[in-house]
């Protein structure tokens, strides 16, 4: 085997001459073995240069964490497709932060007036995990696609969320052992075992009486009941992901409760809300 010349690859004036080398190395050791590089969403006017450079290419995006709205993960896989086509596309990163302490009750966007790098709450975490991976299922083009990231980690530089030195945009925390409501969305979407999991579980102390309450399920039909009243069964409004809206909360303590059936097999999930009136003015 000759050795690849250190500068055989380069290309002064462009930052990702490494994956020249790289990909190079990679054949040299393995001609057989596929290679990938990756871009981020800021980075991807480089990816013409890496179209002859390695198998398959790749994308870290972020829509509606670094940039743009949650909505807008298809939008950025069509732009990349209509010039990269040929080759296909791979996801390579996606996702939102989300300690598991910070919620709001509206999981619809993230609070206006918060700051972004402070308010990580773990209701927009899934919602940004339903839109992008919707948007991905529906495009053939997309070959592949990983979510970022299975835990926390610690990442010195971060100061986020609600706790300095933690990238929080896992799935599961840091300890390996609570999963956050995003978690779920992926179990109902990909497990064949019949679940149904109710969202925002953790947001116990409530400040409105009227509230949506989401569940997560891969089942048939799933029916709601909530202090002993019966909201009956909800529409799927994306992947596996159902909406009771109006739901009413009473002074004090509120049971949750939802029930879900597949193929005569029945599943359930509970969990305890309590309602706070806000004091008057």
């Amino acid at each position: 085997m000759e050795p690849v010349q250190r500068n055989q690859f380069e290309e002064p004036g462009w930052p990702g001459s490494h994956c020249h080398r790289s990909a190079a190395l990679a054949k040299a050791e393995d001609p057989d073995r596929t290679t990938t590089a990756a871009e981020c969403k800021d980075g991807i006017e480089n990816l013409p240069k890496l179209v002859p450079v390695v198998n398959l290419l790749a994308l870290n995006a972020y829509p509606g964490w670094y940039f743009g709205k949650a909505e807008d993960m298809g939008e950025v896989i069509d732009q990349w497709n209509a010039a990269f086509g040929p080759k296909g596309i791979m996801i390579s990163e996606y996702g939102a932060g989300a300690p598991i302490r910070q919620h709001q009750q509206d999981f619809t966007g993230r609070a206006v007036g918060r700051t972004p790098r402070d308010w990580h709450p773990e209701e927009y975490q899934a919602l940004v995990h339903a839109k992008a991976y919707a948007a991905i299922q529906a495009r053939p083009a997309v070959f592949g696609s990983f979510v970022g990231n299975m835990f926390d980690f610690a990442a010195a530089n971060r100061n986020e969320g609600d706790t300095p030195g933690i990238n929080g945009k896992g799935l599961v925390t840091r300890d390996h052992k609570v999963g956050n409501d995003a978690l779920f969305f992926y179990q109902a979407n990909w497990a064949a075992e019949p679940m149904v999991y109710i969202t925002s579980r953790r947001d116990v102390n409530r400040t409105e009486p009227v509230t949506p309450v989401k569940v997560y399920s891969n089942c048939d039909k799933v029916e709601l009941n909530v202090n002993g009243k019966d909201y009956g069964s909800a529409r799927d409004s994306a992947p596996h992901v159902l909406v009771w809206n109006g739901v009413s909360l009473q002074d004090g303590e509120s049971r949750i409760e939802v029930e879900g059936t597949s193929h005569g097999h029945a599943v359930q999930d509970r969990c305890q809300w309590i309602y706070h009136p806000k004091p008057a003015n």
